[in-house]
């Protein structure tokens, strides 16, 4: 199981999903219901991604799909940011 708590933008769950199966783990399920919080009293839309998935392969550690996940979305990020100027 992987929950992840983002900030709303495009592209993540079609991101995350893509890695997961480029490192042959399978997806049996996909939540992803958009919130709205209020932090600082400030409101804001914020995305929560469930994906159950298959064991991790004995040749995958928690560490390295901690650190691909956290590369992935610093992708997406930079290019939600830069796609207007594109």
């Amino acid at each position: 199981m992987l929950e992840i708590l983002n900030d709303d933008m495009p592209f993540l769950v079609d991101s995350l999903t893509g890695l997961c199966t480029a490192l042959g783990l399978t997806i049996h399920r996909v939540l992803h219901p958009i919130l709205e919080a209020k932090r600082g009293g400030k409101a804001q839309r914020e995305s929560l991604i469930y994906l159950e998935l298959s064991p991790l392969p004995a040749e995958i550690e928690a560490e390295t799909l901690e650190l691909r996940i956290r590369t992935a979305l610093s992708h997406v990020l930079a290019s939600v940011e830069d796609w207007q100027t594109m």
